[in-house]
């Protein structure tokens, strides 16, 4: 049976770990059994289970000694600590015919596992479209590291997600284009089934972390705020959690704009349809996005590190698999401009902007993400490590970057998905 292993680094709720959820249950369907290690048990408790349902889950501690297994829950901490060679073969019951890693802390996973057992061929996916983009001397083992596997990856072994992803990477690193293969992050379409759930109204929702390169966090205040000024209030509903929160929370106050924009917090995995039912608009970015045009709701695409009102429209208005990316060949608008324009919408209008985003969904099907993922069983030989030592480097690097972070000292591996990196 083909077998594939794959390392993240922990399961809060995001794109990332969602699709590997609907991979999990779909791979599952096409007989691959998966297999998924994870560095941290922190984590979405809905997502674990639906994961534990349909692919065999174990934990980064349950490879160190069991005398080490009280120390704090800290991946790189772990990464760092002897490993358990035969625990993990044991677990994997046999060498995987692949291993894959979805960012930089996976990465390094491997590199570590791959010092003790047979993980098998190593697969990379580049989720993010500036993952490997980074510059940073203050973590300059660590990054050199990541990047040296990266660089020496083989093209059939790499997956990107969308055409500007490839465009940056190759660039960087001198890789021939025509040889990066590119699948969608792939939606259950099946989960999105019903009528249109977008409403013509005064609601519009965003699903996503609050961190600072999605800009459209602040924005939106921007755009909220107007629109109340002109006699046309939204209602700004937002759903995550993250780093920019305590700032939108003051901003929120200082504008007072509690009655216009309410922060919900998490947003449980099996909820994101009722967050979605009877919104005008979604505006965001990243799935949380093609699973709103899925569902029916026109969904803006948010420009990351976007400073102003600038968006490429809803999904629907243009074809490809880069949306969010700033520099897209892609004419722009306003976020704000193409709210008003579906509020001012007849109803005939809006339902076919409603029907339009269900369909343009269809071009990232989770079956065409399948195909791939379950090519990568045949992956080309490729099995870098790296020792304890190296391990420990990394987690002293990491702890000064975080000591310089406190102190106002930006790291540029810290802060890799910013426009300015």
């Amino acid at each position: 049976m083909k077998h594939l292993l794959f390392l993240y680094v922990g399961l809060p709720l995001g794109g990332i770990e969602t699709l590997l959820v609907r991979l999990a249950e779909g791979l599952h369907g096409r007989g691959v059994r998966l297999s998924v290690l994870l560095a941290t048990r922190r984590g979405d408790p809905e997502l674990r289970r639906r994961l534990s349902q349909a692919a065999r889950v174990g934990y980064l501690d349950e490879i160190n000694p069991a005398a080490l297994r009280g120390l704090p829950d800290a991946p790189l901490l772990r990464m760092s600590l002897p490993l358990n060679g035969k625990r993990l073969a044991d677990w994997l019951g046999g060498p995987p015919s692949a291993c894959h890693v979805a960012d930089t802390g996976s990465l390094l996973l491997a590199l570590r596992l791959a010092e003790v057992a047979d993980i098998g061929p190593l697969t990379m996916g580049v989720y993010h479209d500036r993952e490997y983009l980074y510059q940073d001397p203050l973590v300059k083992t660590l990054g050199g590291d990541a990047a040296q596997a990266f660089r020496l990856t083989p093209p059939e072994n790499l997956v990107f997600f969308n055409e500007a992803s490839i465009r940056a990477h190759a660039d960087r690193y001198q890789l021939e284009a025509s040889l990066l293969r590119c699948c969608p992050i792939g939606v259950n379409l099946a989960r999105f089934n019903g009528p249109p759930a977008g409403r013509q109204g005064h609601r519009v929702v965003s699903i996503g972390r609050l961190t600072p390169f999605k800009t459209y966090n602040r924005v939106m205040l921007d755009v909220v705020e107007r629109a109340r000024q002109v006699g046309a209030a939204l209602q700004w509903e937002v759903w995550g959690d993250g780093e920019l929160r305590p700032w939108m929370e003051q901003q929120i106050a200082a504008r007072d704009l509690g009655s216009l924009v309410s922060l919900k917090g998490e947003l449980r995995y099996d909820a994101m349809e009722q967050a979605l039912a009877g919104a005008l608009a979604f505006v965001g970015s990243g799935t949380a996005l093609v699973e709103a045009s899925a569902a029916g709701v026109p969904a803006i695409a948010a420009i990351e590190n976007e400073r102003g009102d600038s968006s490429y429209g809803c999904l629907h208005d243009f074809a490809g698999l880069s949306y969010h990316d700033a520099g897209l060949p892609l004419p722009l608008t306003s976020i704000s401009g193409r709210l008003e324009r579906l509020r001012a919408a007849s109803p005939e209008a809006y339902a076919t902007e409603c029907a339009a985003a269900q369909r343009r969904a269809k071009d990232f099907s989770l079956e065409l993400t399948l195909d791939r993922f379950e090519a990568l069983v045949n992956a080309r030989p490729f099995r870098p490590q790296a020792t304890a030592a190296q391990a420990l480097r990394w987690l002293a690097e990491m702890s000064a970057v975080k000591i310089m972070e406190r102190a106002g000292r930006h790291s540029g591996f810290v802060h890799r998905h910013s426009a300015a990196q």
